[in-house]
């Protein structure tokens, strides 16, 4: 039988990477990024070379984590047991730097296309789109699951806006074994239909937003 939930893989400290605000506000000026939610925009990212963040390199960071300007970053250990090609077929790649302009072993990766995102119940749910670009903002104190539809058969890892899933078997097979220290994982469920009020499909759900959810 096969599993009915995935992990989401998680930061749970401060010891994180924080975009380097020159190099932010350059974004924002070529309009590569919004100026009031600060997403990257994805038609744009080819453009971009690298992402710079504002710290050297010294101790590392958790193996993943969120960046604010979409997506989230994953160490070069963890995308190789991922597997970089895998996640190439459906996420953009971008190097990162320090703001001295050395690589730093980690990759930020944003989804090519949006597919859905983690749902939550009705009485903690808010859906609001930003008020410059229309990206959904999609947020929910819990418990927080995906529908099935979002997982098809045989999917291995998936990014969702600035969240990132991993097959429960593929996990305990490839990557558990390695004991990443810093790498907090959680279950999360898999449900059939919604819970949260909104459209299963995920083009509804942001229409339904656009039409009816508050602005931020």
């Amino acid at each position: 039988m096969p599993m009915q939930f995935v992990y989401e893989l998680g930061c749970s400290g401060p010891d994180g990477l924080d975009i380097d605000p020159i190099w932010f506000e350059a974004q924002k000026k070529a309009k590569r990024a919004c100026k009031h939610c600060g997403e990257i925009d994805k038609s744009r990212i080819p453009e971009l070379d690298s992402v710079w963040v504002c710290r050297e390199q010294g101790s590392l960071p958790f193996h993943f984590g969120l960046l604010d300007i979409g997506g989230i970053y994953v160490s070069d250990e963890l995308l190789s047991l991922i597997g970089r090609e895998r996640v190439r077929r459906s996420c953009y790649l971008v190097s990162i730097r320090d703001f001295k302009g050395q690589r730093y072993p980690f990759t930020n990766l944003i989804a090519k296309r949006e597919r859905g995102c983690a749902r939550g119940p009705a009485a903690t749910t808010n859906a609001v789109r930003c008020r410059a670009c229309g990206r959904l903002l999609y947020r929910s104190d819990g418990p927080m699951y995906l529908l099935k539809r979002y997982w098809p058969k045989g999917m291995i890892f998936r990014v969702m806006d600035m969240d990132a899933y991993v097959d429960a078997d593929f996990y305990q097979r490839q990557i558990r074994p390695r004991k990443l220290r810093r790498l907090p994982t959680k279950k999360i469920r898999l449900a059939s239909q919604p819970e949260d009020g909104y459209p299963a499909d995920f083009g509804a759900l942001k229409e339904a937003v656009q039409k009816h959810g508050r602005i931020a």
